[in-house]
């Protein structure tokens, strides 16, 4: 059954986003040459962990991490009303039917203590998309608050409706950078292309702009919402001097693709990391923190291959992270 997509807003429009982390093994690395290429595949030491001053490096990279950086993400199993009514009662006059509904998608208890008003949220955007593998439509419920956004992973079960997981990212309504839209979007399944999975990615700013951005792969399987891959998908890391902006900044950029040297329905793909410099003395121009800026800058690539565990529900490794397996000119998703 195709896919079919609602999108609902209110309140505020919303922005867009960008970002992440890592460290490269330039002698594992392949190296491509032109300013203008897009990325093909990544280098090693993929490691779920921020970065931090005179620590060793990962040797090897996991499939999931313990800890999704700043993305919380909770498993539940409790029954709701259809996404549609929840909606509907976010924005409603009474305090109760705004808590009722706030609880229903699990935030955070500060906005429904009984001693303070449930707040109306700043905006709510509503997708449908098939996440399992049944043909239902599920649904994921996302509210921007005060000082959270929140995505409710709704399903419908018979005549009722089931949220199976609420993830939750800290960050102040104010921090135009983060953005319902920049928090979540739907791709299209790996494992079935009729198929969806919800992407989480959140960005973390440091004051000398420097950044880390953390993703997440969310799928309904076997009734439940499955966490398959997280990863830290890009950052920026600079050593320059305040001077005179002397130094590089280092850019990593890390995306999940099918292995296309890989027999049909092998279940097998790569986890690409790409490595690239920028001056210091460029760092602090606006150009610097672009996307396709960023993309253009990349030069050294290496890959993890991974294969979908059925047992697991998760990617795991399958091989030693090293040279990619082929040459191509995808872009990041």
């Amino acid at each position: 059954m195709n896919a079919q997509r609602v999108r609902t807003f209110t309140h505020n429009s919303l922005l867009t986003f960008a970002g992440l982390c890592l460290i490269a093994q330039p002698s594992m690395a392949q190296r491509h040459s032109g300013l203008s290429s897009p990325p093909t595949a990544p280098p090693a030491n993929l490691s779920h962990e921020p970065h931090t001053s005179g620590a060793t490096p990962a040797t090897s990279w996991a499939p999931v991490s313990s800890g999704l950086g700043a993305i919380e993400f909770y498993s539940v199993n409790y029954a709701v009303q259809a996404p549609q009514s929840i909606v509907r009662q976010l924005t409603a006059d009474d305090d109760r039917t705004r808590r009722d509904a706030l609880n229903a998608l699990g935030v955070p208890t500060q906005y429904t203590a009984k001693n303070v008003a449930a707040p109306k949220p700043h905006s709510v955007h509503m997708e449908l998309a098939p996440l399992g593998t049944s043909d239902e439509m599920d649904a994921l419920l996302t509210v921007e608050l005060d000082h959270h956004l929140v995505t409710a992973v709704l399903v419908p079960n018979g005549s009722e409706w089931h949220r199976l997981a609420t993830v939750i990212f800290p960050t102040a309504f104010a921090d135009a950078s983060s953005t319902p839209s920049t928090f979540l979007r739907t791709n299209r399944s790996m494992l079935d292309p009729l198929k969806y999975r919800a992407v989480f990615r959140v960005r973390e700013n440091q004051a000398n702009g420097d950044f880390q951005e953390n993703e997440a792969h969310v799928r309904v399987l076997n009734n439940r919402a499955i966490v398959t891959v997280s990863f830290v998908s890009g950052s920026r890391r600079c050593e320059v001097s305040s001077k005179k902006q002397r130094g590089t900044c280092e850019i990593t950029r890390r995306w999940l693709e099918p292995d296309h040297t890989a027999p049909a329905g092998t279940r097998r793909f790569q986890m690409v990391t790409a490595v690239g410099h920028i001056a210091g003395k460029d760092s602090d121009d606006p150009l610097a923190d672009a996307r396709f800026f960023q993309l253009s800058r990349l030069r050294e690539f290496s890959c993890q291959p991974l294969v979908f565990s059925d047992t697991m529900l998760r990617y795991d490794p399958a091989g030693p992270n090293g040279t990619c397996p082929y040459t191509g000119t995808r872009t990041p998703r």
